[in-house]
């Protein structure tokens, strides 16, 4: 067999196991491909690796993994997560684990689901609702699914999104469960069993009781029993619900910290000073959501908050407001935000520096975003080197400076690994393939561009994962997706980003609409590419 069949058949196998929700498999296929194949087969094993890695949960994550994975200075799955619990749906001999994701809401919301598992997921939420209060929206992985044996899923995460606090992501469950609580049998448990020692040979599965009995099946009884199985604590325990977003918000892990923050929010024992990181929080993953009105929320909200002690709070909390102004195309309001106080130290004025600079690019001062840039990778920690490199490439390319560009860019990606702020660093990478693939579209070279794309790690959320998408479209002419995508969007930084690109493959509707913008009246059309800060 040929080095490219040997590719191709690894590449299918990987593809496979995806699509039957067993990441677990197309991990091990890739690192037998790694530890054995030709150099080709190795690089190729080791981009597969690393774009795997994020998706094999916890239970499955066994030492001879997470061996692989330091060798490589891959990201570990993340520790935990609020809102999300798995749970095994078996068919015959084969299966895979489900998981569920569960969200503070206003009303309920099951989305479209067949009638039986609406009627297991309601009474799951009847149940929970006796020990917290709230609404929830519930989303499934795979929603084609159907059965009642989720409820006891749903329930756990459920609860975990009303304290804020996270399912230790190495426990899974199943059991269907009446209003009260109570934990009603299911079918299959030894199939299950079965499936989690091979998909989840480190985790636990909470089951009815009737299953085998084995050390990692956990016989759970009521709703209560479940939950201190699952180490989920009291809602009232607030001091360590706290103590958990901090742990996201300090991983740069915005969408788990918000997720944290959320019901915590109003709660009275918190003091002003207490509830402005929390705000924050919820402003720059609104700003990732690309959810301008819930930024515009939380943005107000947060100036009304008593002012910080701490520089850096204060920093971040006007950062992100300016940041809510500028997706707005308010770029006076921006630029005025951050003018509101004087920052001296080193953590303030990188946050303070880091927002002005976009705003500079959107000005049109590009030599001083490349010297704000500068001025930022001097101050900031290790981890934080990567991605300040990144955007001082883009000042760099919007400046014309595209060698120098290329350089911090290259440097920024070799720094772009590292065991602290694994989850951080891995968006960053996404970022930093951005990045790559303007300066190499800019100077021409579109399969160098394409490469860099091909290089982005999925990352959660839609930023940068919708500015990836854009990019991808507009180096493939696709002007009908383009259209349809500005169709759906109503945001002015989404929409912009949008035209942008149709006006670049010549579309008139585009760039009429890119030029009728207020923020850059008077300008042509290479001027308002260059100043569109992002």
């Amino acid at each position: 067999m040929s080095r490219g069949d040997r590719r191709a058949e690894l590449r299918a196998g990987v593809t496979a196991a995806l699509a039957e929700g067993r990441p677990d498999v197309a991990w091990d296929s890739a690192a037998a491909a790694w530890e054995r194949g030709s150099f080709a087969e190795r690089h190729y094993a080791r981009e597969v690796l690393g774009a795997v890695s994020a998706r094999v949960p916890r239970g499955a994550w066994t030492q001879t993994r997470a061996r692989v994975a330091r060798r490589l200075d891959l990201p570990e799955p993340p520790a935990a997560q609020v809102g999300e619990c798995s749970f095994p749906v078996v068919h015959g001999s084969a299966g895979r684990f489900v998981k569920v994701h569960v969200n503070l809401g206003d009303v309920d919301d099951v989305g479209h689901l067949p009638d039986e598992t609406v009627v297991a997921v309601r009474n799951a939420l009847t149940a929970v609702r006796r020990r917290v209060t709230g609404s929830f929206i519930v989303r499934f992985e795979a929603p084609d699914w159907a059965g009642s044996s989720c409820a006891l899923a749903v329930a756990l995460a459920a609860m975990s999104a009303a304290a804020g606090v996270p399912l230790d992501p190495a426990i899974a469950a199943t059991g269907d469960l009446d209003e009260r609580g109570g934990i009603l049998p299911v079918g299959a448990l030894v199939e299950k069993g079965r499936l989690r020692a091979a998909a989840w040979p480190a985790g636990r599965l909470l089951v009815p009781a009737g299953g085998p009995a084995e050390p990692s099946l956990v016989v759970v009884t009521d709703l209560a029993g479940a939950a201190a199985a699952a180490a989920i604590p009291a809602v009232s325990d607030i001091d360590a619900c706290v103590q958990v977003f901090y742990g996201f918000d300090r991983e740069g892990r915005w969408a788990e910290a918000a997720t944290a923050a959320l019901p915590l929010l109003d709660r009275p024992e918190l003091g002003d000073e207490e509830r402005l990181p929390l705000l924050v929080a919820l402003l720059i993953d609104a700003n990732h959501r690309g959810d301008h009105s819930a930024a515009r929320a939380f943005a107000a909200r947060a100036a009304t908050e008593e002012r910080p002690e701490s520089e850096e709070m204060l920093a971040r909390a006007l950062a992100s407001r300016s940041i809510a102004a500028l997706d707005q195309m308010d770029v006076a309001a921006a630029d005025n935000l951050l003018d509101e106080v004087p920052f001296h130290s080193a953590a303030a004025r990188l946050h303070i520096d880091g927002t002005r600079a976009l705003v500079r690019v959107a000005q049109g001062r590009f030599d001083a975003a490349v010297t704000l840039r500068r001025d930022n990778l001097g101050r900031a920690p290790r981890w934080e080197r990567p991605r300040c490199l990144g955007d001082l490439a883009d000042a760099l390319r919007r400046a014309e400076a595209v060698d120098e560009a290329r350089e911090a860019l290259s440097t920024a990606w070799d720094e772009a690994h590292g065991a602290r702020r694994p989850a951080y660093l891995w968006r960053t990478r996404a970022y930093l393939a951005l990045h790559g693939a303007r300066i190499e579209r800019d100077a021409g070279r579109l399969d160098h561009a394409r490469a860099w794309l091909d290089r982005a790690p999925d990352v959660p959320g839609p930023d940068p994962a919708i500015r990836l998408r854009v990019e991808r479209l507009s180096l493939d002419d696709d002007v009908s997706q383009l259209t349809a995508s500005l169709d759906a969007t109503r945001s002015p930084i989404l929409r912009l980003l949008v035209v942008r690109a149709l006006a670049r493959l010549g579309n008139e509707a585009g760039r009429a609409e890119m030029l009728s913008f207020p923020a850059f009246a008077g300008l042509d059309q290479s001027q308002i590419e260059r100043r569109f800060p992002y």
